[in-house]
Parts: structure tokens; C-alpha cells; sequence
């Protein structure tokens, strides 16, 4: 697109980043300088704060200070988790397009100018999202992995945004919301997060956007993501990450390998996802705008199919499995 075309689009829009922020007092001056330093200006920063112990609310409070009408910072009179601290953060933007950060990350120079972009690209998006380097503590990068490597999101297996919605639904999410954008229409469809086990609000977005057909990706690293100490999330290791990737391929092209140890691995990955979604189903009393009830069962065609290819490559070990799951109160399928 010519610079000067876009330059004048942009000029119309409003851009908000939301950012959760959580005893962020490391990392989070860092991160709202690579938001406020962007080759497009951000129009407001909407922080919504968990209830910090430490420094954050200081560090925060200084930086508004120098910065008046576009940081805004909103501190919880109750602690509200993720999900519903990003629903809080969402709520509050004004913009047209609002960017979700997270409080470690650091962001591209022209992050929101390639977001804005697919956008213009694409009219009918409502969401877009990235992949991202892999950064340490003191924000070395770690190799040359991405993101997308650690998520395990095999992007040569999507032909279009259209199989998104399988790829999550049946496989796994792959999209990180610190490297997400939405429309601000999208808060009707998208609101209230549901409070469920293992369902965090990148992931409700991302379905809800998916089946609709509308949510898009670049290819493009466009933030730095912290992996640390802290954090629950960690960098896979390469022997673990090559035979993830292995599962996830096998999954896809629903070629079982005949190793006990993979078809097992397999299993748990589509008993983890009819767990989260039965229990979306049991407690979610909005309305859904996707097919709840065909991923379920989807979900759990699935474990009953590979049985046979378990019990037949280890018979012992298959009856063992089950035995233990039983103890621990797990659904059989059999």
C-alpha cells in the first residue's frame, strides 16, 4: 500500500492497547516505551492492574504523569484473574482497533502499522494476531524459534484462515493474545470471557473470530516474548518440541504413528479438549456463536477412534492406562 494512502487511513482510526498488569514492576517500563515508541501513533493505553504488591502502580503512575490523556491506568478493587482482567481492559478502550499486551513483552517498531495492514488487506477481518521471537530475562533473544514453534502451531497446515477454526477447536489454540487485535465491534460477540478451567480469553476470542471466519494472521514476528522464571509458560525444549511437533502433524493428517508412548499423547491432547469443553458447556449460560456441541462430540469421536490403535500397540500398557485413569476419576471412552 502507498505510505502516504495509509498514513491518511490511519489518521482516522483511533488505536488503543490494553494492557493487564499484575506485579509487572521488571519489565513494564520497558514494554510501555515499545508501546508509546510505535512507527503509528497509539491514541491511548488502557492498564488495568490486578492488585499489584509491588512497584508496578508507581512505575505506572510516573509514566502517566509524562504522558497525560493517553495512559490511563485503572487499579482492581478485587483481584479479577486474566480473563477478567482483560475483559476489564477491553471494556474501558475507546479505539477502533485495541491491541491486548501483556506487561513483559516488547513490541516492533512497526507493529501496529503490519497489524493495521492484513486489516486494510483484509475488510472482513476482526482479528489478527502474529508470531513473535522468543526473548530471555534480560531480553536475549533465544535462537532462532518463534512463537509459533513454541505453541505449536504448524502454519504450513492451514491452506486459509478458514481452517483456523478446526486447527483450535480440534487440535489446539495457537493464538497468544499478546499478540492480538480486535475490532472494537467484536466486544458484543466476544463478552463476557467465561471463567473455566484451561479456557483463557485468547483462546474464546480466537474460536469466536475463527468460526466466523474472520480472523487472519501475519506471518511476521512482531513482538518480543518473554520467557522467564515467573511465568507459566515456558520455552519447550527441542527433543520435546520435535516430537510435539510429530503428534501435532499426526493429528492433522490422522496418520497415527504406531509408538504407544505418541498414540498415548495424542489421546490426552483430545481428552483435554473435550474436558474444556464439556465444562464450557456445563457452566457458560450465555449464548455461544460457535457449534459447542459438534466440537464436543468431535472431541470425543476422536478418543474413541484411537482405542483400537492403542490397545493393539500395547495391550498391557493400554489396560494399565485406563486402570489409572480410573483411579484418578477420568471419563473412560471406550
Amino acid at each position: 500500500m502507498d505510505q502516504d494512502c495509509f498514513e491518511a487511513i490511519t489518521m482516522t482510526m483511533k488505536i488503543t492497547a490494553a494492557v493487564c498488569t499484575y506485579n509487572g514492576e521488571k519489565y513494564i517500563l520497558e514494554q510501555l516505551n515499545s508501546i508509546l515508541n510505535q512507527s503509528v501513533k497509539v491514541d491511548e493505553i488502557i492498564i488495568c492492574d490486578d492488585r499489584s504488591s509491588d512497584k508496578t502502580v508507581a512505575i505506572v503512575n510516573a509514566l502517566a504523569a509524562s504522558h497525560p490523556g493517553i495512559i490511563q491506568f485503572h487499579s482492581n478493587e478485587e483481584n479479577l484473574r486474566v480473563n477478567k482482567n482483560f475483559e476489564k481492559a477491553i471494556s474501558l478502550a475507546t479505539g477502533d482497533f485495541i491491541f491486548l499486551s501483556d506487561q513483559d513483552d516488547l513490541w516492533e517498531q512497526d507493529k501496529v502499522q503490519k497489524i493495521l495492514e492484513v486489516f486494510e488487506q483484509n475488510p472482513t477481518a476482526q482479528g489478527v494476531f502474529s508470531n513473535a521471537h522468543l526473548i530471555d530475562d534480560e531480553g536475549n533473544r533465544r535462537g532462532t524459534k518463534s512463537l509459533w514453534d513454541n505453541v505449536l502451531f504448524i502454519e504450513n497446515a492451514i491452506r486459509s484462515p478458514k481452517e483456523l477454526y478446526g486447527y483450535i477447536s480440534n487440535i489446539r489454540n495457537m493464538v497468544t493474545g499478546a499478540t492480538l487485535c480486535i475490532k472494537k465491534e467484536t466486544r458484543d460477540l466476544i463478552f463476557p470471557f467465561p471463567d473455566v478451567k484451561a479456557m483463557y480469553h485468547d483462546e474464546w476470542i480466537a474460536l469466536i473470530l475463527a468460526s466466523r471466519n474472520t480472523l487472519f494472521y501475519t506471518k511476521e514476528r512482531l513482538i518480543s516474548y518473554r520467557v522467564h522464571a515467573s511465568q507459566q509458560i515456558g520455552v519447550i525444549k527441542p527433543s520435546v518440541l520435535k516430537e510435539n511437533n510429530l503428534i501435532i502433524e499426526s493429528i492433522i493428517d490422522k496418520k497415527y504413528p504406531k509408538k504407544f508412548h505418541y498414540l498415548y499423547l495424542i489421546y490426552k491432547s483430545y481428552f483435554r479438549n473435550y474436558n474444556k469443553f464439556a465444562r464450557l458447556k456445563k457452566s457458560y449460560d450465555h449464548e455461544i456463536n460457535f457449534d459447542l456441541d459438534t466440537i464436543i462430540e468431535t472431541n470425543k469421536q476422536n478418543i474413541i477412534a484411537i482405542g483400537p490403535a492403542l490397545k493393539k500397540s500395547n495391550f498391557i500398557l493400554y489396560h494399565f492406562k485406563k486402570l489409572a485413569d480410573k483411579i484418578a476419576g477420568k471419563r473412560q471412552f471406550n
